[in-house]
């Protein structure tokens, strides 16, 4: 005689599995879409830097600032907040492209972005009212921009952060990225990264340790996220615990933890 299995005892094995389904898959695309972020992350950056490097190499430059793109910021600053059409940026904006597979290059009307907190809960909603966005041709854009027709002044000189164990001392601006534009979530520490850019063409995380060292004028200070729960959360902890945690200094963090996004 033949056993198998009575139709209850199906259904119940079915409703276990779907119960167990439930619970583990918001986790497992959680995980999914943070590994996305990474490498988008990873690409947007090496995008960047080589779009900034070619601009140093065809001019047979050392620094951004006697590139005739960064020479062709207009007064001394070229703003996102300013828009598009500001006096600073136009000829910018328009070179720009020479370096960049600019799609379009908009005026801010409905992009808002969060703060991160408790993992992907956003804190803080806002917008960039007035302000420019570039957006490339891989899907991420450029935004928040602040970029500079010299290099600005260090509060330490390089002889100072080098004895410190860094290296970025000549820096000329900041830039926010977004690695896939207006898509989803649009928070900060997630798809929303923030960076200094150097005059020889480097992204460097805000609150890594380069840029710790160059804020603080040594090692290990308190604009390191690691020792600044604010930036990142704290180092071991999978989330930002409290409303103080922006997630501005995350990329600094997972390129630390070897490109894994761990909170």
């Amino acid at each position: 005689m033949q056993k198998g299995f009575t139709l209850a005892e199906v259904l119940i094995t079915l409703g276990i599995i779907g119960v167990v389904a439930a619970m583990t898959l918001p986790s497992l695309i959680a995980n999914y879409n943070k590994q996305v972020y990474v490498t988008q992350l990873k690409k947007s950056i090496s995008v960047i830097e080589q779009g900034l490097k070619l601009a140093i190499a065809n001019d047979s430059v050392d620094s951004l600032e006697n590139t005739q793109l960064f020479q062709s910021i207009s007064g001394t600053t070229c703003t996102a907040s300013n828009g598009m059409n500001s006096t600073g940026c136009v000829q910018f904006l328009q070179n720009f492209k020479k370096y960049f597979q600019v799609t379009s290059i908009v005026n801010n009307s409905d992009y808002k972005f969060s703060y991160i907190r408790k993992g992907s809960t956003p804190v803080f909603p806002g917008g960039r009212s007035g302000g420019a966005m570039i957006y490339l041709s891989d899907g991420m854009s450029i935004q928040n921009w602040n970029l500079r027709k010299t290099e600005e002044t260090p509060t330490y000189n390089c002889n100072i952060i080098k004895q410190a164990g860094g290296n970025m001392c000549r820096v000329i601006g900041n830039i926010d990225i977004d690695v896939n534009g207006k898509k989803k979530p649009n928070v900060m520490g997630r798809d929303v990264h923030q960076f200094s850019v150097t005059a020889d063409g480097r992204l460097i995380p805000y609150y890594s340790y380069n840029w710790a060292i160059y804020v603080d004028g040594r090692a290990n200070g308190s604009s390191y996220w690691r020792n600044r729960s604010s930036a990142c959360g704290t180092p071991g902890q999978p989330d930002a615990i409290s409303l103080a945690q922006y997630g501005n200094g995350c990329a600094a963090r997972l390129i630390e933890n070897g490109w894994e996004m761990d909170y």
